[in-house]
């Protein structure tokens, strides 16, 4: 609920996820303070769509057809949502209170049409403030008939999934950035944390192969330098890879 005035705000938030039961309470109640949270389930089987059902949640399943558009296009092309404004939040993302307050102030802005918001990464015991994990820039909130994420084919060589991890929002607009971060739980321990970033540097290499725009080999890339320099940070998109942030550290 909204700190401010104890009432939901007039927010859509579209929650993709496929087994999520560990994550998706707690990612759930830092969102309750929107009008609409809808969750987009790729047929879970370990009692995710009772804990959405439990928290009040819509949920729509999405059955993949292998082909475009993935989950979150999906949803943002056809789901009827109430309210203009979108935010799309993770199973292991957390929306902080401050976060919480940003958001429904920027929402009322007229001049803009999305916002970057920064994740902060929690890794075993404590938050990765270095190594190009944070600042982590991700458009997340957005007028939805404003944005869409990019699409990129990679063969069905690479398991890439139904929904879109790697790929960024291309707003039609013009973008601001959100002081307060969101928090990301994406890595428990040492083994998820080495397992996703072997599956994405799989998918990189095959985006690259298929001569896809991914953010080393595209004219995007200066376009994201250019948002890192008059945000004062970096994007996601430039941050070190693995062996960098292996010999770096992560404080």
């Amino acid at each position: 609920m909204s700190e401010q005035s104890g009432t939901r705000v007039p927010l859509s938030v579209l929650v993709p996820v496929k087994n999520e039961a560990a994550n998706l309470r707690d990612c759930l109640a830092s969102i309750s303070f929107a009008q609409e949270i809808v969750v987009v389930d790729s047929v879970s089987t370990d009692g995710t769509q009772a804990i959405a059902e439990a928290a009040g949640a819509q949920i729509v399943q999405f059955i993949w057809n292998r082909k475009f558009p993935r989950k979150k296009n999906w949803a943002l092309e056809n789901i009827h949502w109430q309210h203009e404004w979108v935010l799309i939040v993770d199973a292991d993302e957390r929306i902080t209170p401050e976060l919480q307050r940003e958001i429904c102030e920027v929402i009322r802005r007229p001049d803009v049409d999305g916002f970057y918001v920064n994740r902060r990464f929690w890794f075993l015991d404590g938050w990765i403030n270095h190594c190009g994990y944070f600042p982590s820039w991700n458009l997340r909130l957005f007028r939805h008939g404003l944005g869409r994420y990019e699409q990129i084919e990679i063969g069905d060589t690479v398991l890439s999934g139904d929904n879109e991890v790697h790929e960024h929002v291309l707003l039609n607009g013009r973008a601001g950035y959100l002081a307060a971060p969101m928090e990301h739980y994406a890595f428990p321990d040492i083994a998820s944390f080495v397992e996703k970033h072997d599956r994405y540097s799989t998918w990189e290499a095959a985006s690259e192969e298929f001569h896809q725009p991914t953010f080393w080999n595209s004219n995007r890339a200066q376009a994201l330098a250019k948002e890192a320099h008059d945000a004062g940070s970096v994007p996601p998109e430039l941050a070190l890879p693995l062996p960098l942030l292996l010999e770096t550290g992560f404080s």
